[in-house]
């Protein structure tokens, strides 16, 4: 729910301030945020990253069913907004936004909501500011198609620009399996825990030298590998429960086939 407040940030921000960054909980910070703010734009309400994966995003009308058609290579992440409010009050963000949440079916939330809303017209962050652990997770390298290289890519940047941000990551994107939970408690196809390296100790070496927090940070930590065992357990079951979905639903769409070759025979030995 907490998300749902970068919607209101024009108005719970005092009317003088004029940018404020929004950030999600499970960004990695790896470089001196200032340097965003230094970065000038002025009519976009918002500077932010595309999200990796190009995919088909709509919003369905509640009342009718109809689909709309989000653009697909100008979607962006919300994990990390840096916010013009004034542009921000100005195009009446805030009104907008909950407009469509209230009228439409929005399958990624207030991401899909403010994507319909700013329709492309924001200010384009390099993917550096806001790298997705989820896409060194996901697909292997030679299976990824990068924006230029097909119609239908499955990368949203180019691969250059992929490849740069692997070099100089300002800020990651913990968007797949969280370094504050046990290693086990998301698993692969092949049934193996995801590779999490280097983000997962990076986040907990930061996570115990934090101020305040450190210590409470640690224990929660310290939990999460008692539970291991039990966590693999769990999300072995959940894998292997996928599997069998998959085999019967291959197995419904081969079923008429074999009812149909019994007929065939039974038709020759008459």
């Amino acid at each position: 729910m907490a998300g749902y407040y970068r919607i209101l940030v024009g108005e719970i921000l005092e009317s003088s301030i004029d940018k404020c960054l929004y950030m999600d909980a499970d960004l990695l910070v790896l470089s001196d945020i200032r340097e965003l703010f230094a970065i000038d734009f002025n009519e976009p309400c918002a500077a932010v990253c595309d999200e990796y994966v190009n995919r088909k995003k709509f919003i369905k009308s509640k009342k009718t069913g109809e689909k709309f058609k989000i653009s697909v290579n100008n979607y962006f992440n919300a994990g990390l907004m840096l916010i013009n409010l004034k542009q921000w009050r100005k195009q009446d963000m805030q009104s907008q936004t909950l407009d469509i949440l209230t009228k439409y079916e929005c399958t990624e939330n207030d991401q899909d909501a403010m994507n319909y809303v700013i329709n492309e017209k924001f200010y384009r962050l390099p993917p550096k500011w806001n790298m997705q652990t989820f896409l060194n997770m996901w697909h292997k390298q030679q299976d990824r198609t990068y924006l230029g290289e097909t119609t239908n890519n499955l990368i949203s940047w180019s691969r250059q620009e992929y490849e740069e941000a692997l070099q100089n990551p300002k800020i990651f994107h913990l968007s797949a399996h969280k370094p504050w939970h046990s290693k086990y408690k998301t698993l692969g196809l092949d049934y193996k825990p995801y590779l999490q390296e280097p983000y997962r100790s990076i986040w907990q070496d930061l996570a115990r030298a934090t101020p305040i927090f450190g210590a409470e940070l640690s224990e929660v930590m310290e939990k999460a590998k008692c539970h291991e065992l039990d966590d693999y357990a769990e999300a072995l079951s959940e894998r292997l429960l996928q599997r069998d979905a998959r085999v019967e639903k291959l197995y419904s769409i081969l079923r008429p086939f074999k009812v149909f070759k019994k007929v065939l025979r039974f038709g020759r030995k008459i």
